[in-house]
């Protein structure tokens, strides 16, 4: 099956745009669902954390150490348990290497038609073209 050079260019260049985008939303949705939890935490623990600064606070005055039965319930490991995490979330980059690899190269071809065949045994599949 033969494709022309400008077709292949263009529906590589919106595949790419494509995964890019899909990358976006994901990292937006990501974040707001951090933002979200953030937000939850510190609803649910706001009264913990203000009676863990009177304890330190009662503590230096006092001139005694802080203990671990100090620390209140709600704290304890809370940053850690597995459900929650003070980090954001990693942005996802798009997989797109490959492509823009093929993107190079049918820019570079002089050839106005590209086989099918050729682009398999350059390593590249129509399939990730056409999916």
């Amino acid at each position: 099956m033969k494709f022309q050079r400008d077709y292949l260019i263009n529906r590589v260049q919106e595949v790419i745009a494509a995964k890019q985008k899909a990358a976006e939303e994901r990292n937006a949705r990501a974040a707001a669902a951090h933002a979200e939890k953030l937000a939850a935490y510190v609803a649910d623990t706001s009264d913990a954390w203000k009676q863990l600064a009177d304890t330190i606070r009662a503590r230096l005055r006092a001139s005694r150490p802080l203990v671990p039965d100090d620390i209140p319930k709600p704290l304890r490991g809370a940053w850690n348990n597995g459900t929650w995490t003070t980090d954001a979330p990693r942005p996802h980059e798009a997989d797109t290497a490959a492509l823009e690899q093929l993107l190079l190269l049918l820019e570079a071809a002089v050839d106005e038609h590209v086989t099918t065949s050729a682009l398999e045994s350059m390593g590249f599949r129509t399939a990730l073209l056409f999916a």
